[in-house]
């Protein structure tokens, strides 16, 4: 266990202490807990079924990926866990620095398969 993997990337919402919030296939990171707040009161049907806004470190999401789970970032929280990523020597995408508010946000999918980038409304 390395000393990055308690840093905090993120947070995800979850239903249960086994069910977290996803996107597809992937699990949601968000940056802040305002955002994941945001999104969750614009985009989730069922929001009072979530319990839990909680911390997504460093070292979980390693751990998740080595069971070939999904991950979705925003920005912010993808901003974190790329140095990390890279450190450890991940082949995954440079943060985009140029997003445009108005053509909405950009989200990083991780899988054990590589990255792709998506632009989302």
């Amino acid at each position: 266990m390395s000393i990055n993997d308690k840093k905090v990337i993120g947070y995800i919402a979850s239903y249960s202490r086994t069910e977290v919030l996803f996107v597809g296939d992937a699990c949601l990171v968000m940056g802040s807990e305002k955002k994941l707040q945001h999104h969750i009161s614009k985009n989730v049907l069922e929001q009072k079924a979530i319990t839990t806004l909680k911390k997504i470190r460093f070292g979980d999401i390693i751990r998740s990926m080595s069971h070939c789970e999904k991950i979705v970032f925003d920005e912010e929280s993808y901003n974190r866990f790329y140095p990390l990523g890279k450190q450890i020597g991940l082949q995954i995408e440079v943060p985009s620095s140029n997003t445009n508010e108005k053509s909405g946000s950009i989200f990083y999918l991780l899988s054990s398969d590589g990255l792709i980038t998506r632009q989302l409304s």
